[in-house]
């Protein structure tokens, strides 16, 4: 299997992961799965209300690899398209975008990522460390809350 195909199955994986856990968290009327042609930036989307009852569109980028400072130009990429784009039935821009990655993030890369939230809206780093736990044991919700909530 090339280093392609076992990239793409891993982020297959993840995003599997990552969407059932939303789905189990918020419900599946929150969730979308937008991975393909015409995903825009994300590969999945979720919508949660803030403590105001504000509904809220949050964009996720998942990658199955380490992100250094070569990756992370192509996921600020990928930000800027997020970012610009109106999603879903409501025609609204993302009020944030989740960065995941299954494996970690460089200290270049997580400044890089730092300097370019100077133009972007809310942007959230989770890398291995933080996401493995929410994932593994579905129970432990309030850990998961503490690595989404830590901003950039």
């Amino acid at each position: 299997m090339g280093d392609k195909t076992k990239k793409r199955n891993g982020e297959k994986l993840l995003r599997k992961q990552v969407y059932d856990f939303l789905v189990e968290y918020l419900g599946s009327q929150n969730v979308e799965d937008c991975c393909g042609q015409y995903e825009f930036g994300c590969d999945l989307i979720f919508y949660q209300n803030d403590p105001f009852g504000i509904k809220r569109r949050y964009g996720i980028q998942l990658k199955d690899t380490d992100l250094n400072g070569t990756e992370i130009n192509e996921v600020l990429g990928q930000l800027c398209i997020a970012f610009g784009h109106r999603f879903a039935t409501e025609d609204r821009l993302l009020d944030g975008v989740y960065i995941i990655t299954s494996g970690t993030i460089t200290r270049g890369a997580f400044e890089k990522i730092k300097e370019a939230n100077i133009g972007f809206r809310n942007v959230w780093v989770l890398d291995k460390n933080l996401l493995s736990p929410a994932l593994v044991n579905k129970t432990n919700v309030n850990k998961f809350q503490q690595g989404i909530n830590k901003e950039i």
